[in-house]
């Protein structure tokens, strides 16, 4: 039994000893391998902004910008919120946009209007942009694009009967009606 608990104590003052050294000297150590170095190449430091990081951002704040659109759901009552300033933030951050920034309010006509867009223009402010830079808009952006909801709608009719491989046929009209081709777009 005293055998059994020696080594115990020897296993322990073992450990304790390694952890010890692992504690003081760290892991800071310069290591002359080529395979370590590239590693350190390719993962950068944390904290570090990655290159794909700022694609996304800069992709961010493109849509955000191209959008511009603030809803209810950026602001509590007449105030700003996170949501509302992280997204003018992203619109502030595509620099491929001329000013004056323009801003497409879809909110409600009640009594927080002004305080919202007092509270959009103080914010700007604060970022440093000027009064005259900054102009609202009722919503809709129209340069924005589309909604989803039409491209959705026209799905189906994309597909032709027969060729698409789903083994089901449908009947579909020789000729086009006005929701079936979209400006730009000519028919078959």
């Amino acid at each position: 039994m005293k055998h059994r608990s020696g080594m115990r104590k020897a296993i322990l003052l073992a450990g304790s000893s390694m952890l010890i050294a692992l504690y003081t000297t760290g892991c800071n150590t310069v290591d002359t391998n080529p395979q370590v170095q590239a590693m350190n190449a390719f993962f950068p430091a944390s904290g570090e902004v990655r290159d794909s990081q700022r694609v996304v951002r800069a992709s961010a704040a493109a849509g955000a910008r191209a959008d511009a659109t603030l809803q209810p759901y950026h602001f509590d009552k007449g105030e700003l919120n996170s949501l509302g300033e992280q997204k003018l933030n992203l619109m502030l951050d595509d620099d491929d946009a001329n000013n004056p920034i323009v801003i497409y309010m879809n909110l409600p006509a009640d009594e927080f209007k002004s305080p919202r867009q007092d509270a959009v223009v103080a914010y700007l402010k604060s970022e440093g942009l000027e009064t005259n830079q900054v102009s609202f808009k009722p919503a809709p952006n129209m340069n924005s694009g589309g909604l989803a909801q039409t491209g959705i709608s026209r799905l189906a009719k994309t597909e032709t009967g027969g060729t698409g491989g789903s083994g089901s046929k449908t009947e579909e009209s020789s000729t086009p009606t006005s929701s079936d081709t979209s400006p730009g777009m000519t028919s078959k």
